[in-house]
């Protein structure tokens, strides 16, 4: 069987808007809204998509067939999101943890749409989005009323559980299947802050415009993602950074992408999302002002890099939720 490689458009609207680069393939054409198709992201993420079928047989079918044993139902709305293991004996979280498993999403019948997504779960992920309710965390805690007092919703200012490490309070923000998304705040300065055009940080990392490796590409206000959908990035040099204990280099602090009018991205069409470009351009702008003068200071809003990161390795990313740069920390409002 052959598959046809996608669009980099297409894999972006299947993907969201994190920075991991995904592909997509056609596994098979039903008519042109109707397809199946199969997504790799990061190491060990592999999905399958249905678009235009009706799900629901689909996974009366694979549950018989795999002997799929229930673990979890979540209905958030719109969708309904639900745990297995193939091949399970008692559906208990702590086998979850050990054998891993599969995801199923779709939307909820009344919604009117069909498809839905397979998602397998390896072992190692599977004991990350258990691990709140299977073990004790062994970091210290301590009780503190959140420094919200800007935000609109006072009834958001409560008090919120921190972690500390080197000095930094890390916050915690539970999302889908008990997700663990840690943020916290970060003052950058001209000190701590790099740009992407900096030409000592250009030759030190081989950096260049229009380059052949994604990975390699300058994302500041010149570059296209920027401009249609305020993505960015800053380097921060380890030494200036107090979550990582490397000798040299840099910590990459990235903004995701806002998608927007994408024609394989029906969420995307939402006008607001071109204020959330915007918002995104006007903080670029902020923090590169700041270095060029040599003055000020912009406060901002981090996040580890992945669902369930407890720790940092050399990227960070700038809070973000549903396209919108989120700048408060702790649990995410609804």
């Amino acid at each position: 069987m052959k598959f046809i490689q996608l669009s980099e458009d297409y894999a972006n609207a299947f993907s969201g808007e994190n920075s991991i680069k995904t592909e997509m393939y056609l596994v098979e054409k039903v008519d042109d809204e109707k397809g199946i198709f199969l997504a790799f992201g990061q190491p060990n993420a592999c999905s399958i998509n249905v678009q235009g079928v009706d799900f629901l047989p689909i996974k009366k079918t694979i549950i018989e067939q795999f002997q799929l044993a229930h673990v979890r139902t979540n209905d958030i709305g719109l969708q309904i999101n639900e745990l297995y293991i193939p091949g399970g004996v008692s559906g208990s979280k702590k086998e979850f943890a050990e054998l891993g498993g599969v995801a199923l999403m779709y939307p909820k019948p009344s919604m009117g749409n069909h498809g839905g997504t397979i998602a397998y779960i390896p072992p190692e992920q599977a004991k990350q989005i258990l691990k709140p309710e299977l073990v004790n965390s062994n970091l210290r805690t301590k009780s503190t009323t959140s420094s919200t007092a800007s935000l609109p919703d006072t009834d958001f200012e409560k008090v919120q559980q921190f972690e500390e490490i080197n000095g930094v309070h890390i916050y915690k923000s539970i999302g889908n299947y008990d997700f663990v998304f840690r943020n916290f705040k970060f003052i950058l300065t001209p000190e701590n802050t790099v740009l992407p055009s900096d030409s000592m940080l250009i030759d030190a990392l081989g950096l260049k415009r229009n380059a052949d490796n994604y990975r390699d590409e300058i994302i500041d206000e010149q570059s296209i993602n920027f401009k249609k959908y305020g993505q960015f990035e800053i380097f921060i040099p380890v030494e200036k950074f107090p979550l990582v204990q490397y000798k040299s280099g840099y910590i990459i602090a990235r903004m995701a992408q806002t998608l927007v009018d994408n024609t394989y991205s029906t969420h995307s069409k939402n006008p607001e999302r071109y204020d959330y470009v915007t918002e995104k351009q006007k903080l670029y702008n902020r923090i590169k002002e700041m270095v060029i003068s040599k003055k000020g200071k912009v406060e901002v809003v981090l996040e580890f890099p992945n669902q369930n990161s407890q720790k940092i390795d050399r990227n960070v990313g700038f809070r973000c939720a549903s396209g919108q740069y989120i700048d408060y920390v702790g649990q995410l409002k609804n």
